[in-house]
């Protein structure tokens, strides 16, 4: 019950004593809020990151990009969406901001099952996102966090225009 009443609380279920158990749907200003929230913190972690972000580092993403185009083109949805979390959590955790990963992981867990969805009925990992992943990665190797961190922020505002479409 416990682990129940903590996804009452953040926001995954509902709960109405002595009858049931709901999953909850986002509204369209809770999805976008999320996606703001998403925004602002992805950036902050990259910021926090400043003296942190290397060669290693860059490999280890562009590894997880060329995962995600190697699914895409296999068809193998939950892999490409498995590598993509795995590329945003290598990049808030560089961080160091604990805290602020967790509430991260919290937003993306939340959002999972739009993401499978959105990708599979693009047959495959969306270019889009590629494409804005590639940018991410061109700041990183330049260490340009500003730049990098206006290209996560620009990342997720259109992730959220691009998940909107399959909502």
């Amino acid at each position: 019950m416990q682990a129940l009443r903590r996804l009452e609380t953040e926001g995954f279920v509902r709960i109405t004593p002595h009858r049931d158990v709901v999953v909850t749907s986002l509204s369209s200003e809770e999805f976008r809020e999320r996606f703001l929230l998403m925004a602002a913190l992805e950036g902050l972690c990259l910021r926090e990151a400043q003296g942190r972000i290397g060669a290693d580092l860059v490999a280890r993403l562009r590894a997880l990009q060329r995962e995600m185009i190697t699914a895409g083109r296999a068809g193998d949805t939950a892999r490409a969406v498995a590598a993509d979390g795995n590329f945003h959590r290598l990049l808030w955790e560089v961080s160091g901001l604990r805290q602020v990963v967790q509430i991260l992981q919290n937003l993306w867990d939340r959002g999972e099952y739009y993401r499978v969805i959105m990708h599979a009925r693009r047959r495959g990992f969306a270019s889009e996102s590629l494409a804005e992943h590639e940018q991410i990665l061109k700041a990183l190797a330049k260490v340009d966090i500003v730049r990098a961190s206006k290209a996560i922020e620009h990342h997720r505002m259109r992730a959220m225009l691009r998940l909107g479409e399959t909502t």
